[in-house]
């Protein structure tokens, strides 16, 4: 008895999964056609890199999957800018060498006032397959050239001199005369002084003018005292005047503004030292007070550490999305990690999928998971 039951339950199984093919091949058919072309089609030889991805990418956008959708959009746009296309990398020098000269007035006229791009599907999908960048909403995240393109031509837009102020600056610095000692009574001013940050900004050009060789020495200390006093922005400003970048990203991410420290060290700072406030970034949004574990695995796409996010997504146990950026990053010939990871990894999707009846994918993915995944096969072999 308890064998025929066991041969009706498997029957049952078998008709199940059979059932379940059938619908997925009765909704693909249903599916609009640049999906389904998506999906089906052979690849480009060019573009197999990103094949996987793009297509998690197609699908998502399909069923409204916003978080998806921004994931596999970050992850395409990345593995086709590592992979070497020579296409890309022109085109980025070329956007970084118009970043460098300041943007054209057409440039300025483009950027929006204060808005945000929606990041609506046709826009995320037109980017990642390589016709453009990726849409505004994605922000510090795209490309270092992109990035300075807009806060350049975003400030070049905003900016309005403040001419009264100038005046006032000049009438005080001729009144002075004696500049040395002018100096160090300016940079004496307290914090609490309701002329400390005038008298220090105007010690700054007093320097400039008549003492270059203190210049550098005057206006970091201007700047730490500004930001002692609670004046960051301020006082970051004036540490990238004198090229202190770094510093003033690492004064932002201490004040909280963790957004403005990373667009202004991808648009500024070296790759390491970009790395570096990047990482800080990430670090914090992983934090217990924070825990934005989401946010924080797209900084860590956006600088190739896919090790890391690897790792996360297995704590997380998103075992589906770990197992498909495996299969991205084996497509684009990047470095997917420790092998005993990899196995991990594909060894829980196969058992999810063998949860779910999919045995066919349960035993593909199974093959790739070492010694376990031999083990796993042949329970999933059995009766």
């Amino acid at each position: 008895a308890s064998a025929a039951a066991a041969a009706d339950g498997g029957e049952i199984a078998q008709a199940f999964t059979g059932c379940v093919g059938e619908v997925v091949q009765t909704y693909l058919r249903y599916l609009p056609s640049a999906l389904r072309s998506t999906l089906l089609r052979e690849e480009d030889p060019a573009s197999s890199g990103t094949r996987t991805a793009r297509r998690c990418l197609a699908a998502a956008a399909h069923f409204g999957d916003s978080r998806g959708m921004r994931f596999w959009a970050l992850l395409t746009q990345t593995l086709s800018e590592s992979g070497g296309c020579d296409a890309k990398a022109t085109r980025r020098d070329r956007a970084f060498s118009r970043a460098s000269d300041g943007p054209s007035a057409d440039e300025q006229a483009d950027v929006p006032d204060g808005g945000a791009d929606t990041g609506d599907a046709a826009s995320v999908l037109e980017g990642a397959e390589g016709h453009g960048d990726l849409p505004a909403c994605f922000d510090s995240l795209r490309g270092s050239a992109i990035v300075r393109a807009e806060r350049i031509a975003s400030t070049t837009a905003r900016v309005v001199e403040d001419r009264d102020r100038a005046r006032r600056k000049a009438s005080e610095l001729l009144m002075l005369q004696q500049y040395s000692p002018s100096m160090r009574i300016l940079l004496e001013a307290e914090p609490g002084d309701g002329n400390f940050k005038a008298d220090s900004l105007l010690a700054c050009l007093t320097a400039a003018i008549h003492d270059p060789s203190s210049l550098h020495n005057s206006v970091k200390l201007v700047a730490t005292n500004l930001i002692a006093n609670g004046d960051t922005d301020d006082g970051v400003n004036l540490l990238c005047l004198i090229g202190k970048g770094a510093d003033a990203c690492r004064y932002l991410q201490a004040d909280g503004q963790w957004e403005k420290a990373a667009w202004l060290a991808k648009a500024t700072l070296s790759p390491e030292e970009c790395s570096t406030i990047l990482r800080r970034w990430a670090a914090h949004l992983t934090s217990a007070g924070v825990n934005q574990k989401v946010r924080a695995m797209e900084v860590l796409v956006s600088m190739g550490h896919f090790n890391k996010v690897l790792e996360m997504l297995y704590a997380e146990q998103q075992y589906m999305v770990a197992a498909m950026l495996l299969e991205c990053l084996k497509e684009a010939k990047s470095d997917a990690g420790q092998p005993n990871l990899q196995e991990s990894i594909y060894l829980e999707y196969a058992r999810q999928l063998a949860d779910a009846e999919l045995r066919e994918g349960a035993a593909y993915y199974a093959e790739k998971a070492g010694a376990a995944g031999e083990r796993f096969l042949l329970t999933l072999a059995g009766p």
